[in-house]
């Protein structure tokens, strides 16, 4: 299992779709190339607002076919993981 964190890379203006092509091409070829099979797992950065992990969420759309779950990462102190609780139940 890859677990990403887009949001470190869409906040520096790289799209998301880009993050996501990187990683399924890794993926892939590490499959073609010595048969290892993976998974990707993209995170919410617990210290961002909510409302941004939504937006990560509708821009993952095109690509959740390559999602097998979400997760969440970065500094939890001050920052609750029940904070993510609306985001985490849209995304199941």
């Amino acid at each position: 299992k890859i677990f990403f964190d887009s949001q470190v890379h869409t906040t520096r203006g790289v799209e998301f779709g880009i993050v996501l092509k990187v990683i399924v091409a890794g993926l892939d070829a590490g499959m073609v190339k010595h048969r290892i099979s993976s998974f990707s797992i993209m995170n919410f950065l617990c210290h961002l607002p909510e409302p941004v992990g939504f937006d990560v969420l509708k821009q993952a759309e095109p690509w959740l076919d390559h999602v097998i779950g979400v997760g969440l990462d970065s500094s939890e102190q001050g920052h609750p993981t029940y904070k993510f609780q609306e985001t985490r139940r849209t995304a199941k």
